[in-house]
């Protein structure tokens, strides 16, 4: 099986970087992907846009702490897991993979 999931998108807010106590960096942050359709019934374009929760961990969070801020077009590379504590349709992606484009 296959869990891999590739996203391009805009950030939507400053991303929330914090500082755990053993001294790790931990970033969030909120990305908004947008798919656009050509409704030929209507002669129109839709679009339908997807927010995704981002966390990334030590020396990626600190890329995201200095580069990355509301607006950002970012690229990122990762994994779906199930958000503990949340609704069953809620994931998180988990990244070894990131970069700002």
């Amino acid at each position: 099986m296959v869990n891999k999931v590739i996203l391009i998108g805009n950030v939507g807010v400053d991303p929330e970087v914090r500082t755990l106590e053993s001294g790790a960096k931990v970033a969030r942050v909120r990305l908004a992907t947008t798919e656009r359709l050509f409704d030929r019934q209507a002669n129109e374009t839709k679009e339908h846009t997807e927010w995704h929760t981002i966390t990334l961990w030590r020396g990626l969070a600190d890329v995201v702490d200095r580069y990355v801020n509301k607006g950002s077009q970012i690229y990122i590379e990762g994994a779906c897991v199930p958000a503990s504590g949340w609704t069953r349709t809620t994931t998180n992606v988990i990244r070894p993979r990131s970069w700002p484009t």
